[in-house]
């Protein structure tokens, strides 16, 4: 079984109404299971439809959030009303993320504050200060850059489904700091 997990960007209420979903030519996917599903989407906007009310009246989903626990309940209810039997939730423990107050400055060659968005699961740094070193590549890592801020700077390979692009890059977000 396949599972397929979606990710949404909130639009604001006015860009929602002139939204239109755009999906990839069948011909730039190189995955025949992903070709199926486009081709289903484009013959069948029911799914769009669904993902649109999960992604609207839902929103975010972060692990331990209340959007999770909104959209586990809401995902159930479609599934029931699809007409499946056996449908249940499970107990979980899942680890909790809070966004907490977050600020960046730059501090040289001018004082300047920088915006700054800590994505789910960042580690927190208070009162963090070093110099920043830019590299490229986890082999660009080495004694150099001992006691200093790292930021790779490593750029999502081109080309669609942008989802399996990002698994090039997501190993920084996620072992970064480590």
């Amino acid at each position: 079984m396949r599972i397929l997990l979606l990710a949404c960007l909130s639009l604001p209420a006015h860009a929602q109404e002139q939204a239109t979903p755009t999906l990839p030519a069948t011909s730039e996917i190189s995955d025949p299971a992903l070709q199926t599903l486009v081709r289903r989407a484009r013959e069948d906007g029911e799914a769009w439809a669904k993902l649109d009310e999960l992604c609207t009246d839902i929103g975010h989903r972060l692990s331990g959030s209340q959007g999770l626990r909104s959209a586990v309940k809401w995902s159930g209810a479609k599934l029931k009303a699809e007409g499946l039997s056996k449908v249940w939730n499970e107990d979980v423990q899942v680890p909790h993320w809070v966004r907490g107050e977050e600020s960046l400055t730059l501090l040289s060659p001018y004082p300047r504050s920088l915006a700054l968005l800590g994505l789910g699961g960042t580690v927190g740094t208070e009162g963090l200060e070093a110099e920043v070193v830019v590299v490229d590549s986890w082999e660009a890592l080495g004694p150099h850059v001992e006691g200093k801020i790292v930021l790779f700077n490593v750029a999502m390979p081109p080309g669609l489904p942008a989802a399996r692009n990002y698994g090039a890059t997501v190993g920084y977000r996620l072992k970064g700091a480590d």
